[in-house]
């Protein structure tokens, strides 16, 4: 069973306003200007999804999903993807970035266009590895 304080407390803190609360679910609602939102987020694992009528909240004009989630940290990966929109935002970025490398080889007469690692500058002292790996073993 999921806490229904710690589910409440991070929707709150994606800007959902509070529903219902039932003793099986939690309601919460979402309006992003055109777009009515009401996700159906069930606490209680032994719970059959299906038995929740949705037509309460559509014949309000709402957009509704049942979300079932195994913990907590699902509950929260799954509002941050929402938010930020990640994975489209990295299928996007992907795509131009390789449009990006098709036309730099279009432009050097269809040799491949590779990325070439570059030095950078960590407390004043000039590194030659990877910035990327090094910023990863900084904050892991």
């Amino acid at each position: 069973m999921l806490s229904k304080e710690k589910i409440t407390k991070l929707y709150l803190e994606y800007g959902f306003e509070k529903g219902p609360v039932h003793d099986q679910y939690l309601v919460f609602f979402s309006q992003s200007g055109y777009f009515q939102n009401a996700e159906i987020v069930i606490t209680q694992d032994d719970f059959n999804p299906q038995s929740i009528d949705k037509s309460e909240y559509e014949n309000l004009g709402y957009s509704v999903r049942i979300k079932c989630f195994s913990d907590i940290a699902d509950v929260h990966d799954a509002l941050f993807n929402g938010f930020f929109g990640t994975v489209y935002s990295n299928k996007r970025l992907l795509a131009e970035y390789d449009s990006f490398c098709d036309q730099q080889s279009r432009k050097l007469v269809n040799n491949k266009y590779e990325y070439i690692s570059g030095g950078f500058v960590e407390n004043g002292l000039m590194q030659s590895g990877n910035v990327i790996n090094r910023i990863l073993e900084i904050f892991t």
